[in-house]
């Protein structure tokens, strides 16, 4: 799972940015490209894992 909104200020590339559900998109990029995979696989294992935590 992601979460990018915690009461805390970023350092290294996100400085400055204010910490929201915004920056999952970018989250799961910087995670397809560390993990080298296509964003798509990840973006639909984010949606898996979540759906599986809160039972939706």
């Amino acid at each position: 799972m992601v979460e990018t909104d915690g009461p805390w200020p970023f350092e290294g590339p996100f400085k400055g940015h204010q910490t929201t559900p915004l920056l999952i998109e970018k989250t799961m990029k910087c995670i397809s490209e560390i993990k080298m995979v296509p964003l798509e696989v990840v973006e639909r294992q984010i949606m898996l894992n979540t759906s599986s935590f809160y039972k939706i």
